[in-house]
């Protein structure tokens, strides 16, 4: 099984639900489009691969038929990186691909992970929205 863990440092679910408890910036009508506009689950069969693969073929397969890709993430995404690197501490990380959602205004991180989707996977993904929210917003740009 293949998952992607998709979220967004201003537009994440989980992060509106912190926001909103404090009295953020982000609204429930911003996220329920945020929701919307991202595809879940995506199909990939475009992609032609094997039966059994590892998480780098699968983001060389993706990577090398990136249109497709973008086509079925839905439409306004744009490609920003591929293992964009991060440090955190004395920790380098690499997120696997990071888009950018013209209409929501707001970055996109895809973890890709092979099997189901763990409790450390979402801790993982929280490190990196975390991350971006901080190091990788433009502080003249509107938060969405």
């Amino acid at each position: 099984m293949v998952s992607a863990a998709v979220g967004s440092p201003d537009c994440d679910s989980r992060v509106r639900e912190k926001r909103e408890s404090k009295g953020g910036p982000c609204h429930q009508g911003r996220a329920q489009q945020a929701d919307a506009e991202i595809r879940d689950p995506f199909i990939l069969e475009f992609l032609n691969l094997k039966d059994e693969y590892s998480e780098t073929e699968f983001e060389d397969a993706l990577s090398e038929s990136l249109e497709e890709f973008l086509l079925e993430l839905g439409s306004d995404f744009a490609f920003v990186a591929r293992q964009k690197r991060l440090r955190v501490g004395t920790e380098w990380y690499r997120v696997d691909l990071l888009f950018f959602h013209r209409q929501l205004r707001c970055r996109v991180v895809v973890d890709l992970k092979l099997g189901e989707f763990a409790h450390a996977d979402a801790g993982q993904m929280n490190l990196y929205l975390n991350y971006a929210r901080e190091h990788w917003t433009h502080r003249t740009r509107t938060r969405p």
